[in-house]
């Protein structure tokens, strides 16, 4: 029968608007209050009476191992003030301290309640006497139901503490109920753990959060019907639990979920003592839940404790025992973490062991596939450190086996898909086959379906997406590709605006940026590509491969801005960048060939403004040992051929006496890459367009008309493997208008010129209006137009090569020495007093040239090697003709006032005046 105190203090008076909630937990009908209306008990009972892991309220509070009900707590916890089980050992002190519900949402109250049109004074009493009837008409033969609805009847009074004035006495109905329910009943608690365990299963294949929900009711329910002498069953209950908190936290990432799983095992570990058979079990799942905290907080306290907890695991199981793999396959994933940070090959090599001694072990398709995947990814780790073709190999065999055993459904496929692709991307660098980036692309896209918009992961298969596609826009140059990736990147950075992942991001996005400069030439895209480079520099990822990814790709960016605006400060921000990225690379490091030839160019650059052969000779140096880490048949190996003959020819073109060997070896090494570079490769053309530059310089140096015949062979045979949009082709274009043009001075040959002149008009179409090229196109075509003025009837050609001129001398984006050196061929083409702009623009180029990109004590030097003597004494006697003061074109030019004090001055005025023009003695 009802307590007859509980009643008393029900009908003490309560709120009219408070609405009680119970749940019996049995199919039955009824009456829900006086109004005589039905209900069904999947209707009337709603989630909100759950507990924190989707059991009864009783909000158990831990004492050691031991966990009381609530009217064991202190007083001042009684009064509503609920601390979920969560909070036990070691929660941090940032965690919330306010009441949290780990249940699903509330449903609608309307499922039982009394109705507000005929709530009287006792609605909460009317309420319990209604399922206290309920409970004795349906469950008096039955102990299962009865203990549900005696825990039901047990929330409604929970509910009414807080809304009836009098609610001491309801303590007392509390114990009486529980008194009942908790009971020890063994075989209920083994059937609520199987039961947990069934929809665990369920929500592992099917991925629906009700059976997640579901588990974790079953498994509290049956937590507390075992009893306290019963230290096994109570541990493997909290496994349980501790497992289905992990895989709500790795649904929703609720970091108390964490915290209650790694409380869970503690728990459980506690009850085994050291020796124990099953102790292992409960090590792997202490060490698996730390993995995950150690991924969130990055706290190296957690990993070294997992690495542990997993050793003792191996220790404790024999080889052949059925849970060794497992424990093997921890401390795999812990080494492998551990290694991430580190980059100690040790741990890898042994987090390799321990993934091939769990295949020897294991038998069913599930650990398997796990293992597999482990060495997979484990030997993606190793192939850049080792560069070895059997890890590459044998991850590649790895990842497919295991996609050959998972359901096409599930959750964790996408993780597959992603790293064979991963592997297949290594492949496709070494080889470059078309089928296999096709294959990549695929992968990945099928990954990206796997994680829709929403899904916490999908920024990571964003970013892969858009990485193939600019792989394939790499080799076949279709812009479509290139936009794609940017807007995928785009939306990746958007999604992980506040994830861990966001320096990779950014970084993508600025890389992805700057080759959209490279052949665009928007300045924008160069701004954007630095600032995301820095931004993503600046967040200071911990593990060592992203750093050096983040150095290498902001020194690209800087290395861009340098050639377009000239500034020193960049460039020696580029190799200080690069050689930064080398010191986290070892020596045989799969990505070092790639940043010692980066080294090797920023060097030359420098190189080029100080003239310091030690740059020079650090430079051959880093392209020489990227050869020896590249053996023959690596598909990287001609492009470090060609960084190496480019050192070699620019070692030709500046040295006081040129070594006809070090020419004789550029033109091998090119050749030798255009050789080992296969006819469908897209990177060919790139190579017969250096080879031809060589032999045109061979040609003007020796004077051998083969070598200029095979330049423009080489050259039509690069175009015609060059598409219309190709980013390159403005290049080829130009290259090959001027081994006409220098052809034509030879032979006289007006077709060749005139083919000159389109292929130069055709370059310069191709270039957007600011790109920084745009200035050397119109150089080149202003000197075709130079060579059409010269035939008869084309005169005219001369005005428009000078307007060319003038407008490259101008032109926004191209960089101070570019400039500088199309003003001195502007003076050229210009007559008598019309050379005053061009001399003034000349010397002006000239102050910006020096003043950005010398040192202090070398601009005297660089003056002199860069500025001819006779440009700044004819601008002086061009001035004095058009009776203008030098200062008129010169104003207070550092280069003036340099040349004026050390050659002017040396120079009779007469001889200026004399050595300009004959019209001058006149004057």
């Amino acid at each position: 029968m009802i307590p007859t105190r509980i009643l008393d203090v029900l009908n003490s008076g309560a709120p009219a608007g408070s609405r009680p909630y119970i749940d019996i937990g049995v199919e039955a009908s009824g009456t829900a209050n006086n109004s005589g209306q039905t209900w069904r008990s999947d209707e009337i009972f709603p989630r909100s009476t759950s507990g924190p892991f989707g059991g009864p309220l009783f909000n158990l509070q831990p004492t050691g191992n031991i966990f009381r009900p609530f009217a064991q707590q202190p007083a001042h916890q009684q009064a509503g003030e609920f601390h979920p089980v969560s909070r036990v050992l070691d929660i941090r002190s940032q965690l919330p301290q306010n009441p949290i519900s780990f249940g699903v949402p509330h449903p609608s109250p309307s499922h039982f309640a009394v109705p507000s049109s005929q709530q009287g004074p006792t609605p909460w009493a009317e309420a319990f006497s209604s399922a206290f009837n309920v409970l004795q008409n349906v469950s008096s033969q039955d102990p299962r139901v009865r203990r549900t609805g005696l825990a039901s009847l047990s929330n409604l009074l929970r509910q009414a503490v807080n809304s009836v004035p009098e609610s001491g006495g309801l303590f007392q109905g509390i114990n009486t109920l529980l008194a009942e329910l908790n009971s020890p009943s063994p075989r209920r608690s083994s059937a609520l753990y199987h039961a947990a365990v069934d929809a665990m299963v369920r929500f592992e294949q099917g991925g629906n959060p009700a059976d997640l929900e579901e588990a974790l009711s079953h498994g509290w329910n049956g937590l507390i019907q075992i009893p306290e002498a019963n230290r096994f069953g109570k541990a493997i209950h909290h496994n349980l639990l501790g497992q289905c908190l992990k895989l709500r936290f790795v649904r929703a990432g609720n970091v108390l979920d964490l915290e209650a799983a790694i409380s869970h095992a503690q728990s459980g570990l506690m009850l085994q003592p050291p020796g124990h058979k099953w102790r292992a079990v409960w090590l792997d799942s202490l060490s698996e839940f730390l993995h995950y905290r150690y991924e969130r907080f990055k706290d190296l306290r957690d990993l070294d404790e997992a690495i542990l907890l997993s050793r003792e695991s191996v220790s404790l199981e024999p080889s052949g025992m059925p849970n060794r793999a497992a424990s093997s396959r921890y401390l795999a994933q812990a080494l492998v973490r551990k290694f991430k940070r580190f980059e100690n090959m040790i741990d890898l090599d042994e987090a390799i062991s321990q993934y091939q001694a769990c295949l020897l072990e294991e038998s069913s398709d599930h650990d398997r596939i796990t293992s597999l995947t482990g060495l997979g990814n484990a030997l993606l780790l190793r192939f850049p450190q080792t560069s070895d073709p059997s890890d590459l190999e044998i991850m590649i065999m790895a990842y497919r086996e295991a996609l050959s055993l998972h359901h096409p459904s599930h959750s964790f496929r996408c993780i597959l898909l992603t790293n064979l692709a991963g592997a297949l991307m290594y492949q496709f660098t070494l080889q470059g086959s078309a089928d296999v980036l096709n294959e990549i692309i695929e992968l990945f896209q099928g990954a990206l379906t796997l994680r829709p918009p929403g899904h916490p992961k999908r920024h990571a298969a964003l970013i892969n997406v858009a990485a193939s596609l600019i792989k394939r826009f790499e080799r076949w140059g279709d812009p479509s590709d290139l936009h794609a990736a940017i807007d995928l990147f785009t939306e990746a950075v958007t999604i992980g605006e506040n994830l861990p992942e966001l320096p990779i991001c950014l970084l993508d996005l600025a890389s992805a940026l700057h080759i959209r400069f490279s052949r665009e030439g928007d300045p924008a895209d160069l701004r954007q590509s630095i600032v995301y480079s820095s931004k993503a520099l600046a967040l200071r990822p911990p593990e060592p491969s992203q750093q050096r990814t983040l150095l290498g790709s902001l020194s690209v960016s800087l290395g861009s801005r340098y050639t377009a605006q000239g500034s020193i400060g960049d460039l020696e921000e580029v190799i200080r960048y690069r050689r930064d990225a080398l010191l986290h690379l070892s020596p045989t490091h799969f990505d070092r060939p790639i940043h010692l030839d980066q080294l090797g160019d920023g060097l030359i650059d420098r190189f080029k403004i100080y003239r310091e052969f030690r740059d020079l000779q650090e430079a051959i140096t880093c392209h020489q040992e990227a050869l020896l880490l590249e053996p023959p048949g690596d598909a990287r190996r001609p492009c470090t051929l060609s960084h190496m003959a480019h050192s070699l020819l620019v070692l030709y073109r500046h040295s006081e006496n040129p070594d006809v060997e070090d020419l004789e070896s550029c033109t091998q090494y090119f050749n030798d890459a255009l050789t080992l570079t296969p006819p469908q490769s897209p990177l060919r053309s790139l190579k017969l367009v250096s080879l031809a530059a060589c032999l045109r310089l061979r040609w003007e140096t020796l004077k051998h008309s083969d070598n200029l015949d095979q330049a423009l062979d080489h050259l039509r045979e690069a175009l015609s493997l060059q598409s219309p949009s190709y980013p390159g082709r403005c290049v080829t274009l130009s290259q090959l208008g001027d081994c006409l043009l220098s052809r034509y001075k030879s032979s006289g040959n007006v077709a060749e010129l005139e083919e000159a002149v389109r292929c130069h008009g055709e370059a310069l179409e191709g270039l957007p209006l600011v790109h920084p090229r745009r200035a050397e196109g119109m150089r080149s075509l202003a000197n075709a137009f130079i060579a059409c003025g010269t035939l008869p009837g084309r005169k005219f050609k001369l005005g428009l090569a000078r307007n060319l001129l003038r407008n490259a001398s101008n032109h926004p984006t191209a960089s101070a020495y570019t400039r500088f050196i199309i003003s001195l061929e502007w003076i050229s083409a210009m007559e008598g007093t019309q050379r005053i702009e061009a001399y003034r623009k000349c010397l002006e180029l000239a102050d910006q040239y020096v003043s950005v990109r010398a040192r202090i004590s070398s601009r005297h030097e660089l003056i002199r090697a860069s500025l001819p003597h006779h440009i700044v004494s004819e601008a002086a006697a061009h001035a004095i003709i058009v009776k203008e003061h030098h200062n008129n074109i010169h104003g207070n030019s550092p280069t003036w006032e340099y040349v004026r004090r050390g050659f002017v001055s040396n120079v009779h005025y007469r001889s200026v005046r004399s050595m300009t023009f004959p019209g001058l003695k006149n004057l």
